[in-house]
């Protein structure tokens, strides 16, 4: 005898069946309005993109990052930050190319970034200056451009001079590895190059160098200790580095720069020659991740970070 099962055809009832290009075009429906729905948030600034949460950091500013990126994760636990650490035309070119949102540096957009970006912007989170210093025993008091030139590249070579007592001078540098370094040599438009543990120096496009090096020790300690024991010695610290070691009794005294002191309003105003501005840099205003890593930046606690980092705080209370 034959089971009637297999007599038997099953068919759905019409109720449950769905032509499956109907369930696509409703699957692709409910994507489209979910893809909608979350361009909309992004405009309003409710939903951050995913590069929002990439900060560029230039070398020269890397030391500060290292301090305000764990304390800026401190306060905001639920914010992943990412870094890109590289030279500072870079880390910029990383904003205008949207790979970062924000990136922070320690120098100025360059025209030509601003030609590439015209809504590229940068805000000031603190200052840096570079200030000549003697021992205290020295009488010289003030140095023009051209005979601090003269000194670094050898030209100049006895303190009589520039009249100081007839002893020779000692120039003392960095290594490469310290970056004030650079910011020296650009605005005094030095060339350096290091031989055997000292550096010499060249005006720029000069191939000939000092014959006489410079001590090239790789901390503002080590340089501060040389200048403290040689009256003929001369160097340069950024202007915070100097306010510090002046608290702490060492024998030095800062030059004056064509006439004029460095101070936290002459570096502000850029009478004083040798400064610079730290900046977080932003296609036009920051929003969202970028805004509130700005905030804290200029927040006591980040101005607080800058003062401990050997920069000057853009808020004059934090000092």
């Amino acid at each position: 005898m034959r089971s009637p099962i297999k007599n038997i055809m099953f068919r759905p009832h019409n109720r449950y069946s769905f032509p499956i290009k109907s369930v696509r075009a409703q699957i692709a429906t409910l994507l489209l309005l979910f893809l909608m729905h979350i361009c909309l948030l992004n405009a309003h600034g409710q939903v951050p993109e995913s590069d929002v949460s990439r900060v560029g950091i230039s070398i020269p500013a890397n030391a500060l990052m290292e301090m305000i990126i764990p304390a800026f994760r401190a306060k905001y636990r639920n914010i992943e930050l990412k870094t890109l650490k590289d030279q500072t035309g870079i880390v910029v070119d990383s904003v205008i190319t949207g790979y970062a949102s924000i990136a922070v540096t320690t120098r100025n957009i360059k025209v030509y970034e601003l030609e590439k970006a015209p809504s590229l912007k940068g805000t000031p989170i603190g200052l840096d200056g570079l200030v000549l210093t003697v021992s205290k025993t020295n009488p010289v008091k003030m140095l023009t451009f051209d005979q601090i030139s003269d000194i670094y590249t050898g030209k100049i070579t006895n303190w009589k001079e520039v009249g100081g007592k007839n002893i020779p001078i000692q120039v003392i540098g960095r290594n490469r590895e310290y970056d004030p370094i650079n910011l020296f040599a650009d605005f005094m438009q030095l060339e350096s190059k290091i031989l055997h543990g000292e550096i010499f120096f060249s005006h720029k496009g000069n191939p000939v160098f000092s014959r006489i090096p410079a001590w090239a020790p790789p901390t503002d300690l080590e340089a501060m200790m040389m200048l403290n024991i040689n009256e003929n010695a001369i160097t340069y610290f950024p202007l915070q580095v100097l306010l510090d070691y002046q608290k702490r009794d060492y024998d030095v005294k800062p030059l004056l720069f064509n006439g004029v002191k460095a101070t936290y309003q002459t570096l502000s105003n850029g009478r004083y020659f040798i400064h610079r501005r730290l900046n977080a840099i932003t296609m036009g205003n920051p929003t969202g991740t970028e805004q509130l890593l700005l905030d804290f930046l200029l927040s006591n606690q980040g101005q607080s970070l800058i003062l401990n980092a050997g920069f000057l705080p853009i808020n004059m209370n934090i000092r």
